[in-house]
């Protein structure tokens, strides 16, 4: 999802890039800003607006800019940001990998604690066995 919308964003981005590519070539030097807004809101228009998006997509089509073409446009703009996105996936994986790591090492820990505190409970020690001993051999003479 939000990936999809981050592609969004610079697909919109690569159809105003192209319109200046196209526009910009006939607007005088100082109409260039006024010129730039325009562009701006046409490709916002283009986001929002089924309308205005084909008239659009056809006045870019009859300039050579084809769908593939503003793909590969918006996909170079994204590239950067798609790598860091996958970076951090990357990163919050292993580290829940690292987490998961841990709970099973410290569920294995207690289990085998738990089992060695029982058979401790049930065996006597060494030293009460020597007690026992004593006490035996004490008892008998």
């Amino acid at each position: 999802m939000l990936r999809h919308k981050v592609l969004m964003q610079y697909r919109e981005q690569a159809i105003e890039q192209s319109l200046r590519r196209i526009d910009l070539l006939e607007i005088s030097p100082e109409s260039d800003g006024l010129a730039r807004q325009q562009i701006r809101r046409h490709a916002w228009c283009w986001r929002s607006d089924k309308g205005a998006a084909d008239e659009i997509e056809s006045r870019l089509a009859a300039h050579g800019f084809d769908q593939s073409t503003i793909s590969a446009e918006s996909l170079t703009q994204a590239r950067e940001f798609f790598f860091l996105f996958q970076s951090l996936l990357d990163t919050a994986q292993s580290r829940r990998m690292s987490v998961l790591r841990d709970i099973k090492a410290m569920r294995h820990w207690e289990a085998s604690s738990t089992t060695h505190a029982r058979l401790l409970e049930d065996c006597p020690t060494a030293l009460e066995r020597r007690m026992e001993a004593i006490t035996a051999v004490e008892e008998a003479t």
